[in-house]
């Protein structure tokens, strides 16, 4: 129904270990299993991944990543935001999907102390039914300066860190 949300787990991870239930490579392969083709089935998807690293410079202060623009109807939208704490201060971290006028769903998680680049993901879903188009944002935020929203922390060219995608379900 309209407004029905999922939450579950993030996932953090530090230089070349990671805290939490799976590696980062296992959330690559997990978390975009739900990505679908529309090639011969008729599904109707969008897909679009963060373009280069953001700088959230003010803390508290929304940020844009990626977004999809959606047609009216009914929409399953999954995404990932990958955040890097600045520092080794106790850093609050939220993620949502947002239109311009209505918050979707809403994700959050703090990285604690430790170490500078700490990082932390965001999952966030949604089924969502519109009745017109709209441009569905992920967002970012952060309670300490200078956190990064990550294009790919890895730097290994896969640029699938932050995402957003989204199936029409009717």
């Amino acid at each position: 129904a309209a407004g029905d949300y999922v939450t579950c787990d993030f996932f953090i991870s530090g230089a070349n270990t990671t805290v939490g239930h799976a590696t980062e490579e296992e959330l690559k392969t997990t978390f975009w299993i739900m990505r679908l083709d529309s090639g011969s089935s008729g599904m109707v998807n969008a897909d679009a991944s963060l373009g280069a690293d953001v700088t959230m410079t003010s803390s508290s202060t929304w940020y844009d990543g990626p977004s999809v623009s959606l047609t009216a109807g009914t929409w399953l939208v999954v995404a990932q935001a990958c955040i890097q704490a600045p520092d080794n201060t106790l850093n609050g971290l939220q993620a949502r999907f947002y239109d311009g006028t209505t918050v979707h769903a809403h994700s959050a998680g703090t990285i604690s102390g430790g170490e500078s680049g700490f990082r932390a993901t965001l999952p966030i879903q949604a089924i969502v039914t519109l009745t017109g188009t709209v441009t569905m944002k992920l967002q970012a935020t952060a309670g300490v300066n200078s956190t990064i929203l990550k294009r790919d922390p890895a730097g290994n060219g896969y640029n699938l860190a932050t995402r957003i995608s989204a199936v029409r379900l009717s």
